[in-house]
């Protein structure tokens, strides 16, 4: 055979041998590329969401576990971050959430209105990450237990005469929790009118109550406001602001007095125990509705009486849909019982 001929073939054989290496090393090498790719780009997962969260105040809350969709690798463990973080704690394991119980009159979120957020952080053994708001709510609890502190100046008989029928002032002074403040030092003090206090000072009884009689040798309307001791020294010092001013009206004659200065709408006869009595047997009293924006609002309404009641209509600034109460200094719920 030509010699040149059989260079030729040869020179062939090894042209499609290195042919035939080089497409099995491509094949071999795009097989590698994948099996190199990270794991970070084939793993995709996500923190499922806890739903709408909420607690009465004074109750530790307690979230759902974590739930994942989609595929992590490996383990998720879980972590926090957020605005109030601090105030949570997380099980790493399995994302349940918990919050020691909190005071509604207190709040301690960022924001100061019992919405507490916090963030839940899930890290595969990949460091990929996934997060999940959650907000966590603190309801108002008007239980017993919570009853407000309610210092209070009234007159439980707001009318006497000029010739002998007496009116009587009371101081009511009961703490937190309903608990009556016995054996506190009050004071009675008149701003106005011609009437005398009997007994203007003294000590609060058993039930936080003191009383004194009034008199008065002039017709007409006198204004009283009531002091109380906070330091445990025996001196008055404090002024009542629920109920300050009351207002006591002498007369020369009770007995003629006009239904003994009672006002009654739908009933001729009101109920001696009342300033104004309103009946019905098939309709109420319509509360005046109003958009407060927040507990120190005094300009929807300007200059707010103590005890002014109203509906609230905006949930806002702290303040809740419902009734509400100006307390001499912000704007308080009325707890339904």
């Amino acid at each position: 055979m030509d010699p040149k001929r059989i260079l030729r073939m040869d020179y062939q054989n090894k042209r499609n041998q290195n042919s035939s290496k080089t497409g099995n090393q491509s094949s071999f090498g795009l097989m590698l590329s994948l099996l190199l790719l990270p794991l970070s780009l084939m793993a995709q997962f996500s923190v499922d969401s806890y739903g709408d969260q909420g607690v009465n105040e004074n109750v530790a809350y307690t979230s759902p576990a974590a739930s994942i969709t989609g595929t992590p690798v490996g383990t998720v463990t879980y972590s926090l971050s957020g605005p109030d973080a601090s105030l949570f704690t997380i099980n790493s394991s399995n994302g349940v959430v918990s919050m020691v119980e909190r005071d509604y009159e207190s709040p301690l979120d960022t924001d100061g209105n019992n919405l507490y957020s916090v963030t839940v952080v899930g890290t595969d053994s990949d460091t990929n990450t996934s997060e999940r708001e959650l907000d966590v709510v603190v309801f108002n609890d008007c239980s017993a237990s919570d009853t407000p502190q309610m210092f209070k100046l009234s007159a439980p008989d707001s009318l006497g005469d000029t010739m002998g029928d007496t009116a009587t002032l009371r101081i009511s002074l009961i703490g937190s929790g309903g608990v009556p403040q016995d054996g506190v030092a009050v004071m009675f003090v008149k701003t106005s009118g011609p009437a005398s206090i009997t007994s203007p000072s003294g000590t609060t009884n058993a039930s936080g109550i003191y009383e004194s009689t009034v008199t008065s040798a002039s017709a007409g309307v006198s204004e009283f406001t009531a002091m109380y001791d906070t330091t445990g020294n025996g001196t008055p010092d404090t002024t009542v602001t629920l109920g300050s001013p009351t207002a006591i009206q002498f007369t020369t004659d009770v007995s003629s007095f006009n239904t003994g200065g009672h006002v009654g709408i739908g009933t001729e006869t009101p109920d001696s125990s009342t300033v104004l009595e309103v009946a019905g047997t098939d309709k109420g009293v319509l509360i005046p509705r109003v958009a407060l924006t927040g507990t120190a609002d005094t300009a929807t309404i300007t200059n707010p009486a103590v005890t002014l009641l109203v509906y609230n209509t905006a949930a806002v600034g702290g303040l809740e849909v419902g009734f509400v109460f100006w307390d001499g200094s912000e704007w308080k719920s009325v707890c339904a019982r």
